[in-house]
């Protein structure tokens, strides 16, 4: 915090004060130490009331009181601080990076957030990357990339061919697996075949899973 508030000039809670001397690269660097600490309060809010919980108990009727956030983001902060790890977040990425990776485990969230400060992927594309991973666990060898052309046209496993559904309920699913899958579909379109192979490599690397050798992601 100290390190992040020691910029040329004057700083106080309302306004910033720049010397006389400023000189170009000084003022480069006072804008980046803004953006810094930008970027750092909602870890501090999520570390503070994470402590907060330890010690106390449920804190976020004080928190609102003093902070005057909402809950949601409050929430959003506290939940996001607990699950990355502080050895495992990058400072050169943002915490909407950090925040694509924290439902996922350790090793997984270690991997893609190395690999996203590494390429400087953005928040999205790094997104991207979340969701073939998820879909690669979630189907797993029943799960292959569609073409270019495919994107739009029924998924083979939900075709009423293979699938009738007998019930509302089954239609129900049927209805919401073929959303899901379009959604993956889509996904995979956007992301950089680059940007697959080195997740893949990555992947292969931290979780010991085979690659396919037909394509650049991981199975």
């Amino acid at each position: 915090m100290n390190e992040l508030l020691q910029v040329a000039g004057a700083i106080d809670s309302v306004s910033w004060t720049a010397p006389s001397s400023l000189t170009f690269e000084q003022w480069q660097e006072v804008g980046r130490k803004f953006q810094q600490v930008s970027g750092s309060v909602r870890w501090w809010v999520g570390d503070w009331l994470n402590e907060g919980e330890r010690r106390y108990g449920e804190t976020y009727t004080q928190a609102i009181e003093v902070t005057g956030n909402k809950l949601q983001y409050l929430k959003d902060c506290k939940w996001v601080a607990a699950a990355v790890e502080k050895s495992y977040r990058k400072d050169v990425l943002s915490w909407t990076h950090h925040k694509h990776v924290a439902k996922l485990g350790s090793v997984a969230q270690v991997t893609l957030l190395s690999f996203a400060a590494e390429h400087e992927l953005s928040s999205s594309e790094l997104l991207d990357a979340v969701r073939e991973y998820q879909a690669r666990q979630l189907y797993g060898d029943s799960y292959e990339e569609p073409e270019a052309a495919d994107v739009d046209e029924e998924p083979p496993f939900c075709n009423d061919a293979l699938y009738a559904p007998s019930t509302e309920l089954e239609s129900e699913i049927v209805v919401t697996r073929s959303m899901a899958a379009k959604d993956v579909a889509a996904t995979l379109q956007r992301l950089k075949p680059e940007v697959l192979r080195e997740v893949a490599k990555l992947l292969h690397e931290f979780l010991k899973l085979p690659i396919d050798k037909r394509s650049p992601v991981v199975i």
